[in-house]
């Protein structure tokens, strides 16, 4: 008999802190802080709004009265798709920018890229329902590893922050004004 080969949740969580990391690299080092700040942006904005999004597309909250959506989107889709929106719109055309001081070092840059894949896969598995998370969770290692210690990759970010503007804030030169 043929059995299908259904690619692991390690495979697919690998292959997007993959996509993070080189996304990370491509673009300038002070980029990845940007994208990291948009991540959490986007992670409040989903859970805020997600359920009322939710509600308006599946016809259940109106506009005006008069302007509903039918649909048989998730709540994990539209959350989902809002995460997504979000960290798009702030990391491209938002205008925000890490400029300023010496820049990041190598190795805060693999910090930061590895601590934003962390917290955009812990977000994404947060968004899906109680029963998918438990099975993504027993399934994955990785997803174990990440959801186990969630709370830190909320934290770290920005205690590295705090302590990586504090060294470089009195190494940057001034300008006189």
């Amino acid at each position: 008999m043929d059995q299908a080969i259904v690619p692991s949740w390690d495979l697919f969580i690998t292959l997007l802190v993959i996509i993070i990391v080189a996304y990370g690299v491509v673009m300038a080092r002070e980029r990845i802080l940007v994208t990291l700040v948009s991540a959490y942006v986007g992670m409040v904005v989903a859970n805020v709004w997600g359920s009322t999004i939710y509600d308006f597309f599946n016809g259940n909250r109106t506009i005006l009265n008069k302007v509903w959506i039918r649909s048989s989107a998730s709540l994990f889709f539209v959350q989902l798709i809002i995460f997504g929106l979000v960290i798009g719109v702030l990391s491209f055309r938002s205008g925000l920018t890490a400029k300023g001081g010496k820049g990041l070092s190598t190795l805060e840059h693999a910090a930061y890229s590895i601590m934003t894949a962390a917290l955009v896969i812990s977000s994404l598995i947060s968004f899906m329902p109680q029963a998918q998370q438990v099975s993504v969770i027993q399934s994955s290692r990785i997803a174990h590893l990440i959801m186990t210690h969630q709370t830190w990759w909320v934290v770290l970010p920005l205690l590295l922050m705090v302590v990586t503007a504090g060294s470089k804030r009195g190494s940057s030169p001034t300008n006189g004004d």
